[in-house]
């Protein structure tokens, strides 16, 4: 079985934290959250989410923007986990007022 892309991804921009919401892909038991180090330039993952389709990351710097990525997946019968496609998007943080 194929997982469809994660679709109609939202975002909320706080001055710390960004809220990440997506509509729910069929037949997927959870969800991972990854966030692109600039850095670096690589992909960590953050999070896995079950049961929802939200996530809010913390700690971030104001007045920054952001690029994550959702990826859905599910456990076959026989307990492996089987990934569906990377859906990126990219965020900011709200600056403070002076």
């Amino acid at each position: 079985m194929e997982l469809s892309e994660v679709e109609n991804i939202m975002v909320k921009g706080y001055l710390n934290r960004i809220t990440l919401s997506w509509d729910a892909v069929k037949d997927a038991t959870g969800y991972r959250v990854y966030l692109y180090e600039k850095g670096t330039k690589k992909c960590s993952k953050i999070a896995s989410v079950k049961g929802k389709t939200t996530y809010t990351v913390k700690n971030l710097e104001e007045n920054n923007v952001y690029k994550f990525a959702i990826q859905p997946y599910y456990k076959d019968s026989k307990g492996n986990v089987v990934f569906g496609e990377k859906t990126d998007i990219s965020a900011m943080t709200l600056a403070s007022k002076s």
